[in-house]
């Protein structure tokens, strides 16, 4: 049998991946938004985040806008999926 003679490329290398929107913790997010920290806590609670929960801007933002945006006293938000 006749061999092959075809010459193979090498593999393309991976890209490293940069996230775009990193997790950071939900109370970092709401200092640099400066949101006040009873906003903050009734987002959290609304959304059922406890302490120390990590999110992108992106979710937090959702979240924030859910919140200012429902009945009072509606119970809990949908964030993100």
């Amino acid at each position: 049998m006749a061999r092959s003679t075809k010459k193979t490329e090498p593999e393309p290398q991976a890209k490293p991946v940069v996230e775009e929107n990193p997790l950071q913790p939900v109370e970092t997010l709401a200092e640099q938004s400066k949101v006040p920290g009873w906003e903050l806590a009734g987002v959290m609670r609304a959304a059922g985040w406890a302490k120390g929960k990590q999110a992108t801007a992106d979710i937090f933002s959702q979240a924030l806008a859910g919140f200012r945006n429902r009945k009072q006293g509606s119970g809990r938000i949908k964030v993100g999926g």
